[in-house]
């Protein structure tokens, strides 16, 4: 039976842990092989290239991850990543928000 869900939980692991767990609208995964969105209403999907970058809208706002040696796997609403190491990628527009004027 299709379950149309309105976000998807994500879950973001490294052998140290935890990096990330919570209700994302949309995401989007960049892989070796190119980007791939992933939508709320998606049933299922499996990832077994190498996930290098993640995107996640999580109510107005995006985070974007950094990833090495990750795979991802999308099950019942519940988007898994697994990564050896797994970083918040700060955004151009943050960093320009962050920086001091001259």
């Amino acid at each position: 039976m299709f379950r149309k869900f309105k976000t998807v939980m994500v879950e973001l692991n490294t052998p140290r842990g935890f990096v990330f767990s919570g209700p994302a609208s949309g995401v989007e995964l960049r892989t070796t092989d190119g980007i791939i969105a992933i939508n709320p209403r998606e049933e299922s999907y499996l990832n077994l290239t190498q996930t290098t970058e993640l995107t996640l809208r999580v109510g107005t706002e995006f985070i974007r991850f950094a990833l090495k040696n990750a795979a991802a796997c999308l099950r019942d609403g519940r988007l898994t990543v697994l990564a050896e190491e797994i970083h918040e990628a700060k955004t151009e527009a943050a960093t320009r928000k962050l920086s001091p004027r001259s």
